[in-house]
């Protein structure tokens, strides 16, 4: 006796993409239908497809999108999580702090442009690449020094309106 396959029914966030992506490139309806067809038949939807033909479909569409130049992949709150569990090393939560933190205390502007100065100051302050390699140790240290420069920051701000711009000094003879 053969065990069943079991196939697992497409996702929500699967069909979602398919359909971002599809949108993305302004692919024609029948051009996205044929393209289903010829690759999953005799899938016309992509509601008839399984996970993981989604799964490649999706890869599929990506490719086609970045080639038009019309996607750029999402680096979201999963970029992290694939970093976690690593014996040692820190956690997503932490990456994401040191990320949201950086964005607070750094005077870069674009995104690229912040990762690039985050990744200089790691090397140039604690002689670490880039935030994936920061281990237990050093995170916190990282992290740690990250308060203390938005706690310098903040007072800036918050001093200039309580602070009298001109100091009368007349009464000192």
């Amino acid at each position: 006796m053969e065990a069943a396959v079991v196939r697992k029914p497409i996702e929500k966030a699967q069909i979602k993409k398919i359909h971002a992506l599809k949108n993305a490139m302004k692919m024609p309806d029948e051009t996205y239908r044929k393209l289903l067809f010829e690759h999953y038949y005799p899938a016309t939807s992509s509601k008839a497809l399984t996970r993981e033909q989604a799964e490649a479909f999706v890869n599929t569409l990506e490719e086609m999108a970045k080639a038009l130049g019309v996607w750029i992949e999402h680096e979201g709150k999963l970029t992290h999580e694939k970093l976690g569990g690593r014996a040692r090393m820190a956690s997503p939560a932490q990456l994401r702090l040191i990320e949201a933190l950086w964005k607070e205390v750094s005077r870069a502007r674009g995104e690229k442009d912040r990762k690039k100065a985050l990744r200089v100051w790691l090397l140039r302050t604690f002689k670490v690449s880039d935030i994936r390699f920061l281990d237990t140790e050093t995170v916190k240290k990282v992290i740690h020094a990250l308060l203390v420069m938005k706690e310098r920051k903040m007072p800036e701000t918050q001093e200039s309106h309580s602070k009298p711009f001109f100091h009368d000094r007349s009464n000192r003879w």
